[in-house]
């Protein structure tokens, strides 16, 4: 599932600081997916989604700093996607 995801989306840039990004990039974009294909339609839910299903998802993806809080991900998808 991680190979499949990174290889769709490695053309993405990472729009974030490169000082101190604490949630690996593919992460935040692969859990952002899962959620919302689950019918997850906000950034809290996303969180929520996370720490839920925290178990089965580290056996794809990488947590060294914990579930990624609803902020992170709201700041992650304005910086792709602005308005």
């Amino acid at each position: 599932m991680r190979e499949l995801i990174e290889s769709h989306f490695s053309s993405w840039e990472d729009p974030r600081s490169s000082r101190n990004p604490r949630h690996p990039f593919m992460t935040l974009i692969a859990t952002s997916l899962l959620a919302v294909l689950c019918g997850i339609d906000s950034f809290s839910g996303m969180q929520d989604f996370v720490e839920m299903h925290r178990e089965a998802l580290k056996k794809y993806f990488d947590f060294p700093s914990g579930v990624p809080s609803h902020d992170t991900y709201q700041r992650l998808w304005n910086n792709l996607c602005p308005i």
